[in-house]
Formats: C-alpha cells, sequence, structure tokens
C-alpha cells in the first residue's frame, strides 16, 4: 500500500543511528571500510526495493501510461471535504497535489491536529484492543526504555511514531492502515519482563523468604496478565467488535442484490447505495454517488445527476439500503417511485429495489 511510504523516515533513521565505530571495531573492521560496508547496504536496499516495486510500475505504466502515475493525494482531499462520501473521489477540484496544499496548507494542518488527538483519545485504544492494552503498553515500553537495549526501544517507539504522525496527515489513523504497528506494539508490550522479573521478585513484600519462590510467583503473575490481556482482547472480539462489524454491514443489500442478480440476464448493470458491494456479485454494480451540497436540500437536482449518471453506466436496477442511505434523498426507500423513470421491482422499508424505466428517463439525461 502507498502508505508504506512512511516507513522510510524510520528505516532511515534507524541506518543513520546506528552504531558505526563500535560496530566496525567489534566487527575488526578499520572505520573506512565499515563507512563503505553501510554505504553497500544502503545500496543493496535501494536495488531490492526497486526489484520489488518494479512489477508495479509496470502495471502503471501499462494502465495509465505513466509508471508514476499515482491519485492517492485525492484521499487527503476526501479527507477534509468529502468523507464519508466516497463519490467525492471522482469530482475532486483540484488539479493535483500542488494545488491542493497551497489552497488547504492550514486545512491539512489543522486536519492532521485533530486526527492525531483522536487516534490518542480512542484510535490507539482501538488499535492495540482496549485501554487495558494501552496500559500494558506503556508499562512495557517504559521497562524496555530503561533496560540494556533502550536504544533499540526508543528507535522501534520513534519509528512507530513517525508512520503513525505520517498517516494521519494524509488521511485517517484507520486500523487496517495501522497494522505494520501492531508487532512494535507487541514486543514492547512483552519483551523487558523476562528481565525485569528478578528485579521485580526481589521487591516483593510478603513472607516469602526463598528468592526462587519469589520469582516463580512473579512469573506467574506475568503469565496470568498476559492471559488476561489475550482473554479480554478475545471478548471484545466476540461480543461487541463482531456483532458491531454484523450491525455496520449491508447484509440485506447483498442478499437482495445477489437474489436480484441471479434472475437477471447476463450483462444487466446494478447499481446501490452499499460501496464496493461489486464484489460479492457476478453482475456489474456501480455504486451510487452520495448527495452532496444544494443535492441535500433540493432532491431534484440529485435525480437529475442520478438519471445522468444512470443513462451513461447503463444501469438497470438501484439497490437502495437504508444502511448506507447517508444523504441521498429518503424517498428512495420508500414505496411510491420518487421519480417517474423509476418503477418498483421488489423490498421493503429496509431495502428497496428500483427497475430503470429507460425510455422515461429525462431527455438531458439519454
Amino acid at each position: 500500500r502507498g502508505n508504506a511510504l512512511f516507513l522510510a523516515p524510520g528505516l532511515a533513521l534507524a541506518w543513520w543511528l546506528a552504531p558505526r565505530r563500535a560496530a566496525a571495531a567489534s566487527a575488526g573492521v578499520a572505520a573506512g571500510a565499515g563507512r563503505g560496508r553501510r554505504l553497500a547496504h544502503l545500496a543493496a536496499l535501494a536495488v531490492a526495493a526497486l526489484v520489488v516495486v518494479a512489477p508495479h510500475f509496470a502495471l502503471r505504466a501499462a494502465a495509465f501510461g505513466d509508471p508514476l502515475h499515482d491519485e492517492n493525494w485525492k484521499n487527503l482531499a476526501w479527507k477534509l471535504h468529502g468523507y464519508p462520501d466516497w463519490s467525492y473521489l471522482d469530482r475532486v477540484p483540484y488539479a493535483g497535489p500542488g494545488e491542493l496544499l497551497r489552497e488547504e496548507a492550514g486545512a491539512v494542518l489543522a486536519a492532521w491536529g485533530a486526527e492525531l488527538a483522536r487516534f490518542a483519545g480512542a484510535g490507539l485504544a482501538q488499535l492495540l484492543g482496549t485501554w487495558l492494552h494501552v496500559l500494558a503498553f506503556a508499562a512495557g515500553a517504559a521497562g524496555a526504555l530503561a533496560g540494556r537495549r533502550r536504544r533499540e526501544a526508543g528507535w522501534l517507539l520513534a519509528a512507530a511514531g513517525l508512520f503513525v504522525a505520517g498517516i494521519a496527515l494524509v488521511f485517517f489513523t484507520w486500523g487496517r492502515l495501522l497494522l505494520v504497528v501492531l508487532p512494535v506494539a507487541a514486543a514492547l508490550t512483552s519483551a523487558p519482563w523476562a528481565a525485569l522479573a528478578p528485579g521485580l521478585a526481589a521487591r516483593l513484600p510478603g513472607p516469602l523468604a526463598d528468592p526462587a519462590r519469589r520469582l516463580r510467583l512473579v512469573r506467574l503473575a506475568l503469565a496470568a496478565a498476559a492471559l488476561l490481556l489475550v482473554a479480554v482482547l478475545g471478548a471484545k472480539s466476540l461480543f461487541f467488535r463482531l456483532p458491531a462489524f454484523v450491525a455496520r454491514h449491508p447484509v440485506r443489500e447483498v442478499a437482495a442484490a445477489r437474489e436480484l442478480a441471479a434472475a437477471s440476464p447476463p450483462g444487466t448493470v446494478l447499481a446501490g447505495t452499499s460501496p464496493f458491494l461489486g464484489r460479492y456479485l457476478d453482475r456489474r454494480y456501480v455504486d451510487l454517488p452520495d448527495a452532496f451540497g444544494p443535492e441535500t436540500a433540493a432532491p431534484a437536482r440529485y435525480y437529475r445527476r442520478l438519471a445522468r449518471l444512470v443513462a451513461t453506466e447503463g444501469i438497470d436496477f438501484l439497490v437502495i439500503g437504508r444502511l448506507d442511505l447517508r444523504d441521498r434523498p429518503p424517498a428512495l426507500l420508500g414505496a411510491e417511485p420518487p421519480v417517474p423513470w423509476l418503477a418498483p421491482a421488489g423490498g421493503d422499508e429496509r431495502v428497496r429495489i428500483w427497475r430503470v424505466v429507460p425510455e422515461r428517463l429525462p431527455p438531458a439525461a439519454s
């Protein structure tokens, strides 16, 4: 993914801060030879990276005529002005990232600060599991920074922080974009406790005089704490996250679209309010745009734009769901056709199916 770009600062930091003279001396290598080896390693990394991404550049050249073609900058415009309407990506008013940054520099910085605050207030706990896991991470990171390998722990924290800050600058810190942070968090949470256990055992209050029994008790407590963290995470996933995912997932819309696709001839084009529904179908599927700006107060404007889209894309049926209706006219879920060029084709108040009547489309649309 494009967000891998924000791993580069951490890798560059690791290369720059890596011990040089000490590493060269321990390996029996002269300082000049050690510098040459470091540069050779950097060159090897660059060559390996080019080999890995070369097929991607070839695909871009084949699809867009330019190996460097990239429209990820539109995600930043969508973050500022389009969320949660995915159709905004089709009408971004900026010519390129330069124009966007010139005109929206203040908004970009304000959104960056707001996203970092949101991540600190809620996103971090969602990413790691719960606030209990955040506390465990903080305790483990503090122990690692105080331990013998504080340099490595500090780099891991800095690299992860730079990555999160980069994502927050250009987009939202959604968990699926931050999965690379989880191994770092897990390592920092768990790594220092084996080294800290003897010290904790020595400070353990109580009547136990045998140091070995004290150490076993501390290790048992640490193992119990680890099992508790796993159990809490499992309970959250089973009883909260999975039901919430099902509640937010367009299950009824998927079922209605599949049934409609199975009953329609090949070549039928479906459209709907739920994005990405096409992955469940063997028919072409078009995401319907959300209402935008004046269209939210004047549905007729939205219907005119919708009619043009229907005519252009050759859409045969609309699958309208309450779950993803958003700012579109509520009449699309009604029992009566909201416009003359739509005819009822099934459904209920939660999912409504409309058949397009091409001959009734307004002349401007066709």
